[in-house]
């Protein structure tokens, strides 16, 4: 399988870039640690972080959540003696490097309860395959969180660093023809889908200069990787010389803006009560499923987590978990993922109880007025 990233072909420099990859992991830490802990992640956790690199993020985990068992998967040789130096030096315990890709990673299945995987999507040509081959190493029941970036959306600054674009055009077109895709970050939460895992978890990060300074930013962006598309012939030296000046100018300017957006799609490997663990395969993988109807107690499990609310019973309704419009279309979106129905929100909003939702699941049918969608597309009506 073809990758986009070598840390030593990346930048100008290995140090330099492993000072860069550290830095990008510090810039949104204080953001990405509270979304990971909404997502599901707890101490006592056995944790995977797949394209570890240096091994930063692993300490950070490891620093929160002091019970966890925290391991890196890492392809590329340097920075795996990158990351069990780090390691050695913090003096981190239960913490461990392995060498492999993420396609076919050298680990037991079945063995994690969270998996990190942080701009690494974006650097593999079949991120499908990747996908389905972390999913068999999840528990029932466990969370793969995926990071990525996506180059429309990337550092945007006020004033305009027009000079951005061509950089952005430049390196969008050299990860390309190394085969990966600088803006999965939009692709991530179907991607999960096609893989066979339900979507629980779908936000942007952003980091601001107005909370974080400016000099979080420049040592997570540095200078090398525009050097290195100079030298590989993807950005002309002009538009290199004028970034550089048009950056600088945007610093000095008083009340000056930079910020920076990544996306986090969390998806459960979800398995049926009852049904055996497997890992779909490469031809499965291609092609999306339907899967399993869940039984009561798994869908309650859903709306809990959804809705966030640990105490929701079988006898209480949604209004009493707070439900809202924003919370209602991921409702939707999580019901419709697991099972291919399709409640409409106006009915989510409307008192729903627990028991009249698995209903609605269990029948694929909806309540009087708005209807329920099936999987092939087609509109019934039901009452109550």
């Amino acid at each position: 399988m073809n990758t986009a990233y070598e840390a030593s072909h990346f930048a100008n420099n290995l140090d330099d870039e492993i000072r860069r990859l550290n830095a990008q992991v510090a810039l949104f830490w204080p953001q990405e640690g509270d979304l990971l802990a909404q997502a599901g992640l707890r101490d006592g956790m056995s944790v995977l972080d797949i394209g570890c690199g240096p091994g930063h993020l692993i300490g950070l985990i490891k620093r929160r959540y002091p019970n966890c068992q925290v391991s890196g998967l890492e392809r590329d040789p340097l920075l795996v003696t990158a990351a069990e130096q780090y390691l050695a030096n913090e003096q981190l315990v239960d913490c461990q490097i392995f060498q492999g890709a993420a396609e076919s990673p050298p680990l037991p299945e079945s063995s994690f309860d969270f998996i990190t995987m942080r701009l690494v999507l974006e650097h593999v040509s079949e991120p499908e395959v990747v996908l389905a081959a972390v999913r068999a190493l999840l528990k029932p029941g466990g969370l793969l969180a995926v990071i990525s970036n996506d180059f429309d959306f990337h550092l945007r600054t006020w004033p305009p660093v027009n000079a951005l674009q061509p950089l952005y055009q430049a390196y969008c077109t050299a990860r390309r023809d190394d085969g990966g895709d600088p803006t999965i970050g939009r692709r991530v939460p179907q991607l999960l889908q096609v893989a066979g895992y339900s979507l629980v978890f779908n936000r942007l990060e952003m980091a601001h200069n107005a909370e974080l300074g400016d000099e979080p930013f420049l040592r997570a962006e540095g200078a090398g990787i525009p050097a290195q598309l100079v030298k590989s012939g993807y950005l002309a030296q002009a538009a290199f010389d004028e970034l550089a000046r048009d950056w600088k100018s945007m610093l000095d300017t008083p009340g000056h803006v930079i910020s920076r957006q990544l996306w986090l799609a969390v998806g459960r490997n979800w398995v049926a009560e009852g049904a055996e663990v497997e890992a779909p395969s490469a031809r499965q993988v291609k092609a999306a499923v339907d899967l399993p109807l869940p039984d009561r107690a798994a869908l309650l499990t859903l709306v809990r987590q959804v809705l966030e609310d640990d105490l929701l019973d079988t006898d209480d309704t949604l209004s009493d978990a707070g439900i809202d419009s924003v919370s209602a279309i991921i409702l939707q979106d999580a019901i419709k993922n697991l099972t291919s129905v399709e409640i409409p929100i106006l009915t989510l909003l409307d008192n729903l109880g627990i028991d009249r939702l698995w209903q609605l699941v269990s029948e694929g049918s909806g309540a009087a007025g708005p209807a329920v969608q099936g999987s092939n597309g087609v509109t019934d009506e039901g009452e109550l």
